[in-house]
């Protein structure tokens, strides 16, 4: 455990925990919760933290998909393209819960897993 790394960047994919504007090093942020990013000032929030095209979070135990302009409908009940037009936040439900997703950097498919 002691090596396992709060973040990690592959082509321009951001993997964390929690939400970007939190810093995953201190205990009190990954402990943080004011509900999903789930509202304009939270969406806002998240994508202006940082550059990356598409952030995978968990932390909320539910899927959801967002770009710059609001929520999706995706709630995990099948593969979506993340095309490189729009930026993304993609809320992974938990592997505790049975859930888990396999993201394609070369095809931009994301492939939830579990049931939805």
């Amino acid at each position: 455990m002691g090596s396992l790394q709060p973040r990690m960047e592959i082509d321009d994919c951001l993997f964390t925990h929690v939400e970007p504007w939190l810093d995953p090093h201190k205990v009190e942020d990954l402990w943080y919760f004011n509900g999903p990013p789930d509202s304009p000032a939270k969406l806002a929030r998240s994508f202006s933290a940082v550059p990356n095209r598409i952030v995978f979070l968990g932390h909320f135990h539910h899927w959801s998909l967002a770009t710059p302009y609001g929520l999706t409908p995706w709630r995990g009940e099948s593969l979506v393209s993340l095309d490189d037009s729009l930026r993304r936040l993609v809320v992974v439900h938990a592997i505790c819960d049975g859930k888990c997703a396999l993201f394609d950097t070369q095809s931009n498919d994301l492939i939830p897993f579990g049931e939805a």
